[in-house]
């Protein structure tokens, strides 16, 4: 794989085919991760294509290992990797960094996190869906 600069995996997300061609891998294998667990990627880019956010990457193009775990978190509490990525873009703390931009330095901090979310949401939907019922 093809490294990335590193300004581009901070805030720059790319359709999976224009991924695929930057790292000069074929998009079949990104697909695989997706499928796999191992990569977060977006449906509903252009022409229907997933579009992946680069801040999941290390400096060669790699999914962080930390990804799998925020991506089984996920799938555990039926959450989409829309969803997944929303949760992500979030600031740690009024005015903090927002957690995808601590994925490299405080990964366990971000999966707490985000598992916390997934926890909250889960209970406020049950508790809503109770009382309408």
């Amino acid at each position: 794989m093809r490294a990335l600069p590193a300004r581009q995996l901070d805030t720059e997300t790319l359709p999976m085919t224009w991924l695929a061609a930057r790292l000069g891998v074929p998009p079949e294998r990104l697909a695989a991760m997706r499928r796999a667990g191992e990569l977060i990627a977006i449906g509903g880019g252009p022409g229907g294509e997933y579009i992946v956010p680069l801040w999941q990457l290390d400096d060669e193009g790699r999914p962080l290992e930390i990804v799998k775990e925020l991506l089984a978190a996920a799938r555990a509490a039926a959450v989409r990797p829309e969803r997944l990525h929303e949760l992500l873009r979030v600031r740690a703390g009024l005015g903090g960094p927002r957690l995808y931009e601590l994925l490299h330095s405080e990964p366990a901090y971000v999966l707490a996190a985000v598992r916390e979310a997934i926890r909250a949401e889960a209970s406020t939907t049950k508790g809503s869906s109770t009382r309408s019922a």
